[in-house]
């Protein structure tokens, strides 16, 4: 594969909400399987080892789907969610894992290592054989050279040794913006709520500030009245807040789009990148159909509009009310999210 064309289908950021089965109906996907997967329990549990007989020694399965230049891992085939969505942009270095004994007795290991350890995840997989080992390297390493824009290409011809091609590390990796991420999450960690007063004050005592029923002559009545709480008013229902993750889509193909709301109920929407320049469009399941509407941007102001009539300013505000109002020209309002409806067969 050339490295303009793969450049052309990388996205900079994974898909955030979509499930296994619509990832792989889009058709962006170049690899999906099995893989079994080292997380945090299999850490623990090969750490300590009084604690293998107990949990077992088979690191847990997952079903991984590699696509655009990010990697997809999920509990099955059938998940509405990834329990991880990771960009491959920044990820630098194969490596085969070795010493079984320390790797809960699991065979055909590799690691896929980031340029920055410290504040990028490394993951470790276990493939059935070698074969499969080989295959998975190799996919994840042309999505590697995909994301971080690398000007190598498939393995040289003249490469006999099929891990000496896999396990070199890219050159010219691309490095995400961990480093401020991480500064915005320390500070939001350590900040700290105001103070309390200090005490300085005199403390009140209560004994000076409660009525005297026994000179009033009626400490009953008043006891009654004070036991008796009055009834809370009843809370208004709360609607569920909207977020962006729901229903936008990272991507630009209305035919995959189509695929993907062709099967859910009516109002289903969601919100993908136009081809033409830099905009949005908003892509809603009708009984018709797929019904599209170009999002206008207004020319001196930020906002933007489905009709060049109503604006609001952010493309959020605008889906939240279309969800309560008709959309134009149509007697039918926006349902749920494509991430939140079912599919139906």
């Amino acid at each position: 594969m050339s490295n303009n064309s793969r450049q052309n289908r990388v996205l900079v950021q994974p898909h955030q909400s979509i499930g296994s089965q619509d990832l792989l109906k889009v058709g962006s996907r170049t690899h999906c399987g099995f893989l079994r997967k080292r997380g945090k329990l299999e850490r623990i549990r090969d750490s300590l080892k009084f604690l293998r007989p107990i949990l077992g020694f088979k690191w847990r399965q997952k079903f991984v789907i590699l696509s655009q230049g990010c990697m997809y891992i999920y509990a099955d085939e059938f998940s509405q969610r990834a329990l991880n969505a990771t960009s491959l942009r920044g990820y630098s270095k194969l490596s085969r894992l070795a010493n079984p004994n320390l790797l809960g007795r699991m065979n055909w290991c590799f690691e896929v290592i980031p340029e920055d350890p410290i504040n990028m995840k490394t993951f470790a997989f276990s493939c059935a054989n070698e074969e499969d080992r080989i295959r998975w390297m190799s996919e994840i390493k042309e999505e590697m050279l995909s994301a971080n824009d690398s000007p190598e290409s498939r393995k040289p011809d003249d490469c006999s040794d099929e891990y000496m091609y896999l396990e070199r590390q890219i050159s010219n990796v691309v490095p995400p913006e961990t480093k401020k991420i991480n500064e915005a999450r320390k500070k939001n960690k350590n900040r700290r709520l105001p103070d309390t007063p200090n005490g300085n004050q005199s403390p009140i005592n209560e004994d000076e500030t409660k009525p005297n029923y026994d000179e009033i002559g009626e400490v009953n009545d008043l006891r009654k009245k004070k036991d008796k709480k009055p009834k809370p008013a009843p809370r208004p229902k709360q609607e569920r807040s909207l977020s962006e993750e729901e229903y936008e889509y990272k991507g630009d193909d209305r035919t995959q789009v189509d695929t993907l709301l062709k099967n859910r109920q009516e109002g289903t929407f969601l919100v993908r990148n136009s081809r033409q320049g830099n905009s949005q469009v908003l892509s809603v399941k009708t009984g018709e159909g797929m019904k599209e509407y170009k999002i206008f941007k207004h020319e001196s102001k930020p906002e933007v509009s489905l009709d060049k009539q109503t604006y609001f300013s952010s493309t959020l505000e605008l889906v939240g009310h279309y969800t309560k109002n008709s959309l134009p020209r149509r007697s039918m309002s926006l349902g749920k999210a494509y991430s939140q409806s079912d599919i139906r067969f």
